[in-house]
């Protein structure tokens, strides 16, 4: 019997977690540095960019860093997973560079609601809106 209940207590936490999962949306942050390079206010060999925002894993460490994996673009961009529980509720967050003597934190802040989907936000330029 002990084990029934045990067994029975593991089905219902792997259902659990499954919905859980399930249920996460996954935001695609992403920022267009194009610009800000062609003008030499920013070197990717040096500089960071990163996402900061009102839940976790943005208001905690590690720090989020977005990667331009097509070069061509200068898009850069991480995508962050968020749990079921932050469902419906508005996140805003806000790009920071990280230069090797400070950090630049953009001044209004953006903010998306999380549906519980996959979502992908545009690329625009650091500093400009993207509401």
């Amino acid at each position: 019997m002990k084990y029934l209940v045990v067994l029975l207590t593991l089905i219902f936490c792997s259902i659990l977690i499954i919905e859980d999962a399930e249920a996460q949306t996954k935001i695609t942050f992403q920022i267009d540095m194009a610009d800000a390079m062609e003008q030499k206010l920013f070197d990717p060999t040096k500089d960071k960019i990163r996402v900061l925002g009102g839940f976790p894993p943005l208001n905690s460490a590690p720090k989020l860093y977005l990667k331009d994996t097509s070069p061509k673009d200068s898009v850069f961009s991480v995508t962050v997973n968020f749990g079921q529980f932050y469902k419906g509720r508005i996140l805003q967050y806000n790009f920071e560079l990280e230069f090797p003597d400070r950090t630049l934190r953009e001044e209004l802040p953006r903010q998306v609601r999380i549906q519980g989907k996959e979502i992908e936000l545009p690329a625009v330029p650091f500093g400009a809106s993207a509401n």
